[in-house]
Formats: structure tokens, C-alpha cells, sequence
């Protein structure tokens, strides 16, 4: 099984030597991986002088092959919470303006259903 699969998202954790053109904590994503020892990354910073496009696996000056040992794979921080709550935030600003709106006639049907989402959506 491999340790590392193409679109792994690795960050940059040498063990005994430290690469003079990589640092540690560099992130990247793996392009290449074979079954010896050789790892293409491309890497989210450029370097014109000493990383390449890994064979043409990824964009000139991102490439840079390192050894298994040297990365770790890292794990992406989901966004969905943040997601959640952008629609909440959006979600609140339409209750809102509907509750303006019903507001000037409170006899309406929809009033107590807007409050009811008005709640949901501020917690």
C-alpha cells in the first residue's frame, strides 16, 4: 500500500537532512510517487533556481522531488463549518428583511413562520 497518493496534501518534515531549498512546514501536493523512495511534489511556493515541473506533472518553478521520509501527510481542514454559518449569516439577513416587510401588515400568515426561522438561523 502506498504511503502517499497522487493529490495528497504533504507538508514538509525533513528528518535528518534539511533541504537548503525547502522548510520546514513547506505544504504541497503530491504529483508522483513510486514504490522505492522518490516523492514529486508541487509545492506552494516558487523557486526559479532550483525547483522544476517534476517531468511535467506540475507548473515550472512548483516542482521538487523529496523523499517519503522528509514529508508528512497532512490532513485539510474541512470548511464546511464556516460554510454553515455563512448561511446562516445569509439565511438571517433574509429573515430579517421579510420580518421588515411583514411588519408593516402583522396580520399575515407568514409572520410567525419568519419568526421561527428567524430563530433557527441565529443559533
Amino acid at each position: 500500500m502506498n504511503k502517499f497518493n497522487v493529490g495528497d496534501r504533504v507538508k514538509y518534515s525533513p528528518t535528518a537532512y534539511q533541504d537548503d531549498v525547502l522548510e520546514a512546514g513547506d505544504l504541497g501536493t503530491v504529483v508522483y510517487y513510486d514504490e522505492f523512495n522518490s516523492v514529486g511534489v508541487r509545492w506552494d511556493k516558487k523557486d526559479e533556481l532550483y525547483f522544476h515541473d517534476c517531468d511535467g506533472r506540475c507548473e515550472k518553478d512548483n516542482g521538487y522531488y523529496v523523499s517519503k521520509e522528509d514529508i508528512e501527510k497532512i490532513e485539510e481542514e474541512s470548511d464546511d463549518e464556516e460554510k454553515i454559518q455563512q448561511l446562516k449569516n445569509d439565511i438571517f439577513k433574509i429573515v430579517s428583511a421579510l420580518e421588515l416587510y411583514f411588519l408593516v401588515d402583522d396580520s399575515s400568515k407568514l409572520f410567525g413562520e419568519i419568526i421561527k426561522l428567524k430563530k433557527i438561523s441565529s443559533n
